[in-house]
């Protein structure tokens, strides 16, 4: 007990304000806690009680209002980009070329992985714009 974590509130299957710990335990507010959190908050609490399939925490500050939060933002579809930088393309060729070992394995994948992500986000846009 007294273990610190910083976790993501969300809505349980109860309809309650809860967290989930890594290993997949659900993590309950105390009272009067459980009543004042919102979801999607991210929130540093301390274990105040542990049970075999739960835990109960309570904040260690005050969880910051919704819209204070940063939350990170999903791309639109138009947003996403194909990677056309040039130079770093050229840099990853001439290295898996000219490379030795790890490094030009290492460079010749990343050529790889970038020629995918433009595929696949090419047939992305394709699939959006039918």
């Amino acid at each position: 007990m007294g273990k610190k974590f910083r976790l993501r509130t969300f809505i349980g299957e109860k309809g309650n304000v809860v967290c989930r710990l890594p290993d997949g335990r659900i993590v309950l507010f105390s009272k009067p806690y459980d009543e004042l959190m919102e979801p999607d908050q991210v929130v540093d609490v301390r274990v105040v009680n542990i049970q075999h399939n739960y835990i109960i925490v309570e904040p260690t500050n005050e969880p910051p209002a919704r819209e204070e939060q940063e939350v990170e933002k999903i791309p639109e579809i138009n947003e996403i980009l194909e990677v056309e930088d040039t130079s770093l393309i050229k840099k990853l060729e001439r290295i898996s070329e000219e490379g030795y070992g790890d490094t030009a394995i290492i460079a010749s994948g990343l050529l790889h992985i970038i020629s995918l992500q433009n595929l696949i986000i090419r047939n992305i846009r394709e699939i959006f714009e039918e």
